[in-house]
């Protein structure tokens, strides 16, 4: 394996040689023309109800590689991670989902791994991405956005005192709320910029950061988080998971 250690971002669509995702997806040889992007997890996107469809487009994020062990060929691998548009439902406008992903096949953890010395193993733990949303909301419109784990493993505390939701203004006037609706809100730090208007003069403008760390360790520990960013349809009212107050606090 050699590493040039150059973290890159793609926009790819889903193969039918990928399919179905889990255990061992992503293991065959590219095509002339496909980029090869691994992804080695615990079925983290086994087909389900959020998975990409088959000829979707998906950006992945990974170290720029040249694998030995896969024809020679240069590939994103492993991906750490991959972000994709979900299906709309009644009262969301939009859905969006983040995969971490901490490569779990114990082959580019440790330096011994590699062929020469490298500056840093491609799955070094602790895997942490600091992920940035662009949002426009709406001029004198109030939009609600929650954010959810669909699936998670060994996600890290990282935050003290995090807050369950952030409301941001502009004029005065409330004009975005993001609320994470989990179960443990110091797992994912969260910051929003402020809101600025748009040169079209129908939109503002800011940007949403979610930080998170999937593990703290790495052979027998892999982590990994599904995330989902859904926006409510305007004039919606933000859900709440039942299992949580108003307020945020749990039981």
């Amino acid at each position: 394996m050699q590493d040039g250690r150059v973290g890159v971002a793609a926009a790819v669509r889903l193969a039918a040689a990928d399919v179905p995702f889990g255990e061992g997806a992503g293991q065959h040889e590219a095509d002339a023309g496909e980029l090869g992007c691994d992804a080695g997890g615990p079925g983290l996107l086994a087909p389900n109800s959020w998975s990409p469809q088959l000829g979707q487009k998906l950006g992945v994020y990974g170290p720029w590689v040249r694998d030995f062990g896969h024809g020679d060929r240069p590939e994103i691998h492993p991906c750490e991670v991959l972000w994709w548009m979900g299906e709309n439902r009644p009262g969301v406008a939009t859905s969006r989902l983040v995969a971490v992903v901490q490569d779990d096949s114990d082959r580019h953890d440790w330096p011994c791994d590699f062929d020469g010395p490298v500056p840093r193993p491609w799955s070094a733990f602790p895997p942490r991405a600091n992920i940035t949303f662009a949002l426009r909301p709406v001029v004198q419109q109030h939009m609600q956005f929650n954010l959810r784990v669909l699936d998670a493993r060994e996600m890290a505390d990282i935050v003290t005192g995090a807050v369950p939701g952030m409301t941001g203004e502009f004029g005065g006037q409330p004009v975005i709320t993001v609320t994470k609706l989990v179960d443990d809100p110091g797992k994912i730090g969260m910051g929003l910029s402020p809101v600025a208007p748009d040169p079209d003069g129908v939109h503002l403008r800011c940007f949403l950061t979610i930080d998170i760390q999937v593990s703290d360790a790495d052979r027998g520990r892999a982590g990994h988080a599904l995330l989902n960013l859904e926006a409510l349809e305007l004039g919606g009212q933000p859900s709440r998971d039942p299992r949580t107050p108003p307020g945020g606090q749990t039981p």
